[in-house]
C-alpha cells in the first residue's frame, strides 16, 4: 500500500520528492517503533501551570508563532527585517487583530518580549523565549528523535534538544523552505483537518499512539472523549465535535470501554507516510543547521539592543 496524493494544492517538486522518499523509509524494519516513539512523546498529557498547549494546539496559532521565531532568527543571525508585530501581522495568516492577541497571549505567559533597538528605540522586535522555541519545536525534535531510532544515531537530536538556538536556526529554515516550496502538510487532508482544530493535533496522535499500542500489545489508551478531554484540558463536546467525522466515516472506533477498536487502514498509511516525511524533512533541517554552526549559545542579550 502506498500513500496517494488528494491535495487540492499544487504539490511542489521538493515536497512530492519527500513523498516519494517516504515510501522507501516506511519499509525500514525499525520504522513503526519509531513513530511510536514520536505519538507517545506527541501525546503525553497536558502539562500543568499556564495553558501553553490550549494557545498553540491549533495549526494557524502555531503556524503564526513558528513565522515568529523565524523572523527573529532571520535577523537576528542572518540580517533580514527587523522581527516587529507589523511585520508579522502581514505573514502570520491570522487577521490583525488576532495576530496581536496572539503576541498579547505569548507576552502574557512570558514566551515572547517586546524589546526596543538600541540605534532606534522606536523599533520595537519581539524575541521569542527559548520555552517558545522547545514548544513550536516539540513536534520537530520528536520526529528527530524517531528518526535517530531509525537510524541509530540518538546524538543529533540531543545536541539539538539541548540548544534552543540549533532548534530555533531550524525552525528558521523550516519556514525558508515552506516559503519557497510550500508546506509539507497540505497534501495530507486528514491531518491537516485536524492539525486545523483545536486539540486536533493532539487527538490525532493519541489515536495513533493507541493504535501501535495495541500492535505492540501494550497497556491501552483510553479514547472516550470524558479521558481525552481531561488528558488535554479542553471539553467532551469539543473532543466529540473533532472525532465526529473520523467516527462517521468508518475510519474510527472504539468499543464500550472507550478502548481502540477500528482505526482505517488508509488513515494509519496517510499518518505513516507524513511521518516518514517530517522525519526525513527535519533531520536534513537539523543536520545542515549543525553544518553552518549554529549551534551556539541562545543569545538573551545583544549589544545593539536593550529591553523595552
Amino acid at each position: 500500500m502506498g500513500y496517494d496524493l488528494k491535495s487540492e494544492f499544487a504539490v511542489s517538486h521538493e515536497v512530492a520528492k519527500l513523498i516519494a522518499s517516504a515510501a522507501k523509509h516506511k519499509n525500514h524494519p525499525r520504522f513503526r517503533q519509531a513513530v511510536a516513539h514520536y505519538c507517545d512523546s506527541m501525546s503525553q498529557p497536558a502539562p500543568e501551570g499556564w495553558p501553553i498547549w490550549k494557545l498553540l494546539n491549533q495549526f494557524s496559532r502555531y503556524f503564526a508563532t513558528y513565522l515568529l521565531i523565524h523572523n527573529y532568527v532571520a535577523w537576528e543571525q542572518y540580517g533580514e527585517a527587523h522581527p516587529t508585530a507589523a511585520v508579522l501581522q502581514k505573514q502570520s495568516g491570522l487577521s490583525p487583530r488576532q495576530t496581536v492577541n496572539l503576541v498579547n497571549a505569548l507576552k502574557a505567559g512570558r514566551l515572547v518580549t517586546v524589546e526596543s533597538l538600541g540605534s532606534d528605540r522606536r523599533v520595537k522586535f519581539l524575541r521569542p523565549s527559548p520555552e517558545i522555541i522547545r514548544e513550536i519545536g516539540r513536534s520537530m525534535l520528536a520526529y528527530i528523535q524517531a528518526e535517530g531510532i531509525l537510524t541509530g544515531e540518538p546524538l543529533r537530536a540531543g545536541q539539538v534538544a539541548r540548544d534552543p538556538d540549533l532548534l530555533a536556526d531550524v525552525i528558521c529554515h523550516c519556514a525558508r523552505f515552506v516559503r519557497v516550496h510550500g508546506t509539507v502538510i497540505h497534501p495530507f487532508p486528514t491531518i491537516l483537518s485536524l492539525a486545523s482544530r483545536d486539540c486536533g493535533y493532539l487527538l490525532l496522535v493519541t489515536l495513533m499512539a493507541a493504535h501501535y499500542r495495541r500492535l505492540e500489545g501494550r497497556s491501552p489508551i483510553t479514547l472516550s472523549t470524558n479521558a481525552l478531554a481531561k488528558r488535554y484540558d479542553t471539553s467532551s463536546s469539543h473532543v466529540a465535535n473533532v472525532l465526529r467525522g473520523l467516527r462517521d466515516s468508518g475510519d474510527f472506533s472504539t468499543d464500550r470501554y472507550g478502548f481502540l477498536e477500528h482505526l482505517s487502514a488508509d488513515f494509519v498509511d496517510e499518518f505513516e507516510t507524513w511521518s516518514a516525511c517530517e522525519m526525513l524533512h527535519y533531520t536534513a533541517l537539523a543536520d545542515a543547521a549543525v553544518a553552518r554552526g549554529a549551534a551556539r549559545p541562545y543569545r538573551h542579550l545583544l549589544k545593539e539592543t536593550m529591553a523595552g
